[in-house]
């Protein structure tokens, strides 16, 4: 009876495990995590900028774009999108340009990643040559500074799961222990 309630202690914290890693882990979708779009329209086309981070921060920063072509609403997906940036200030290190590349796939998403070194707001235009024409929008996107709380609490998970891996581990060898001194009497 004992060796069933130890083994049913194991699997459960095993499941509260599995059950903690699939509440904190996030959807994936075709073009990485960019979740939000925003929609700029420049002559002949609308292009759909988004963020990894959401919310950028200091450091790598990684931009999605879709573009289509405003009057008959397909896709673009031969075009030439060059990206370039200014920061907020003059010591901030300028971006590019940088020719983003087609998505393998989806070929709808034109991706490019760069860094950015300083807080505040900073200005990026993004230029797309393509078959109906060719158009500069200005896209401004606000860089904040990082928050440790996701760390921590990515940490604290982590060391729960750690905790409960070698309790559960440890109450396994206890037991096995345990069997190998009632079989040896």
């Amino acid at each position: 009876m004992y060796f069933f309630a130890t083994r049913f202690r194991i699997a459960i914290s095993f499941m509260v495990a599995i059950l903690v890693l699939a509440l904190i882990s996030t959807s994936v979708l075709a073009n990485g995590r960019v979740t939000r779009f925003n929609l700029l329209s420049a002559d002949p086309f609308l292009i759909s900028v988004g963020t990894i981070p959401e919310t950028p921060v200091a450091g790598n920063l990684h931009l999605t774009m879709k573009v289509m072509e405003k009057s008959t609403s397909t896709f673009v997906i031969d075009a030439m999108v060059i990206v370039s940036g200014t920061g907020p200030s003059e010591r901030a290190t300028g971006v590019g340009p940088i020719v983003a590349t087609n998505n393998s796939l989806d070929p709808v998403f034109y991706d490019v990643n760069f860094s950015v070194d300083e807080i505040g707001k900073w200005l990026f235009t993004i230029s797309i040559e393509a078959d109906p024409g060719e158009s500069d929008v200005i896209f401004e996107i606000e860089v904040v500074e990082s928050s440790p709380v996701p760390g921590i609490i990515a940490l604290a998970v982590l060391i729960t799961l750690v905790t409960i891996l070698g309790l559960s581990i440890r109450a396994f060898v206890v037991e096995q222990k345990k069997n190998r001194s009632r079989n040896l009497s």
